[in-house]
């Protein structure tokens, strides 16, 4: 597996799954409840209820025909239903059982809202803020999760790095190794003296310790990465920066507009603005029109009383208007002005961070020339200390170079190999950095993987 698949085999694995990004994901269904449960509560509802009365005789002189006729049993059906453009229907049965008569009464009525919320505006407005709630916790998870895979990728070209110290120490160390040999034979044969054995031995010993060091830096990262994906990585999974041949990213472009925080600012204003408009609905009057058709039935069967009583026979059209009107309104001001307050102050908070974006972006693509700068600069630096290392081993072994020089030609190659590595690390960072803040870290990883 090349390690561009790797870097986006891994990348997609997490995406897939981290277990927080899913429980993160939940909570936007958990939202959409919100405005699942408005439209639920315009449903039908049956009601039934079933009871009886008795009258107790208050005097010993009553009649037993005046306490029979006090005690009955009632049923009442009823069927309601309210709609989404403010009206509402009713159709309603009720049956009185007495000792003497039965009497049945069936009703059905429609009442429609002519005032606050007429045409079901109210109500639309409150599906809009549910909406909005839901669409801003969105925004929201995608920024958390954006967050959890900054952390992810951050920890894996740490991984990376240190992958590369490995690298870089492991073939210092055989340099070492190989100068060691020569210098051991050269000894033998009488050419040098021990005492260059020995420092050559030293040499060996503390790359051995730089190696041991890198990978201990190394284990941790890969015990991180392998908890964002909830399985054991293998070293083997991670690449490590070139650096003979450097290949540098293209430049990241985007919208601060996408930004996650400043959609979800833009959220919570048009929700204030909704609540606002809710809110000055609510100075309307409530003004209700309904109209009902009601019929009786009474006698002494059951079936004849259900007969009179049902709607296809003669019954009462009746219509009613009622209007309700708060005198002063001084709660809906009180509410009105605390949500014009909260809007001043969110759109100022939005101006702060739109201002705070700008000089980020500024900053970030002025330190994304400089570090590429650095990397052209030590890149020409670590070649040329190779070949500086390459030239004293040259002379050393010609015995024209005392090996103090060697070793420092050694040192600096390391140094200026980590300096690169530390250049492109940093490269990397500031780049997920840039992405972020047009809220594009996810599309940029995938579609870049190692390039």
């Amino acid at each position: 597996m090349s390690s561009q698949a790797s870097i986006k085999g891994l990348l997609n694995e997490f995406l897939e799954k981290n277990y927080l990004l899913k429980s993160n994901k939940l909570s936007v269904d958990e939202s959409a409840q919100e405005f699942n449960a408005l439209w639920a509560s315009k449903t039908y509802f049956l009601n039934f209820s079933a009871g009886f009365n008795t009258t107790p005789s208050r005097s010993a002189n009553r009649e037993a025909s005046d306490f029979e006729a006090g005690d009955f049993n009632n049923y009442n059906l009823s069927l309601n239903k309210t709609f989404n453009w403010g009206g509402e229907f009713s159709f309603n049965n009720r049956f009185n059982a007495l000792k003497q008569i039965n009497m049945f009464t069936q009703d059905i009525s429609y009442s429609q809202n002519m005032g606050r919320d007429f045409l079901g505006k109210s109500f639309k407005l409150e599906l809009a803020m549910a909406n909005i709630n839901k669409e801003k916790t969105e925004v929201i998870v995608k920024g958390a999760n954006q967050a959890l895979l900054q952390k992810f990728y951050m920890t894996f070209i740490s991984a990376k790095f240190h992958r590369t110290m490995v690298n870089l120490q492991t073939e210092a160390k055989k340099r070492a190794v190989k100068r060691k040999d020569n210098i051991v034979k050269r000894v033998e044969a009488g050419i040098l003296e021990k005492v260059d054995a020995y420092r050559a031995e030293i040499a060996v010993m503390a790359k051995e310790e730089d190696i041991k060091s890198a990978r201990f830096s190394l284990n941790e990262n890969l015990q991180e990465v392998s908890a964002g994906v909830h399985r054991k990585i293998q070293e083997s999974e991670v690449p490590y920066f070139s650096l003979r041949k450097v290949v540098l990213p293209g430049e990241v472009k985007g919208d601060l507009e996408s930004n996650f925080k400043v959609s979800e600012k833009k959220k919570e204003i048009k929700f204030i603005k909704e609540n606002l408009k809710k809110i000055k609905r609510s100075f309307l009057p409530d003004i209700n029109i309904r109209l009902s058709y009601k019929t009786e039935g009474s006698g002494f069967e059951v079936t004849d009383t259900l007969g009179e009583g049902n709607l296809g026979q003669g019954g009462k059209l009746a219509g009613s208007i009622s209007l309700v009107i708060p005198l002063g309104y001084e709660q809906n001001k009180v509410d009105q002005a605390s949500k014009r307050i909260a809007l001043n102050r969110q759109q100022y908070q939005m101006k702060n961070l739109r201002s705070e974006l700008d000089n980020m972006e500024s900053g970030l693509k002025d330190r994304v020339e400089m570090v590429r700068k650095n990397i052209e600069s030590a890149t020409k630096r670590r070649r040329i200390s190779a070949k500086t290392l390459e030239e004293q081993n040259r002379l050393y072994l010609k015995g024209r170079a005392p090996l103090d020089t060697v070793v420092i030609a050694e040192e600096q190659l390391i140094l200026n190999e980590m300096r690169l590595a530390q250049f492109l690390l940093q490269l990397e960072q500031i780049l997920v950095s840039q992405s972020i803040i047009y809220g594009d870290l996810e599309n940029y990883l995938v579609s870049r993987g190692n390039n």
